[in-house]
């Protein structure tokens, strides 16, 4: 499995080369996710993202340039507090 790591509080990734998991492993306050090249769907599921369940149900996707979240932690889990494109289910 091709798992990448999200790190800092602002993450641009590029998802040419079939990037198509994201997992946030620091514990911050905020993260402000990016996608500046598409080429694949990237996908981040609500448990690989310690997602907050009422927020994401399955999975946030990026598939253009430009699209965006922005997360805020809670001290468990991440709550989505905006979105620009990206497809959350």
């Amino acid at each position: 499995m091709n798992m990448n790591y999200v790190r800092g509080p602002i993450q641009f990734f590029n998802c040419f080369n079939k990037w198509n998991k994201l997992l946030i492993i620091f514990v911050i306050q905020r993260k402000i996710i990016i996608m500046t090249v598409a080429g694949n769907n990237a996908t981040m599921t609500q448990s690989n993202g310690n997602l907050n369940s009422t927020n994401v149900s399955t999975s946030i996707v990026f598939n253009a340039v430009g699209e965006s979240v922005i997360l805020v932690y809670n001290g468990s889990n991440w709550n989505v507090v905006s979105v620009n494109g990206a497809t959350i289910s």
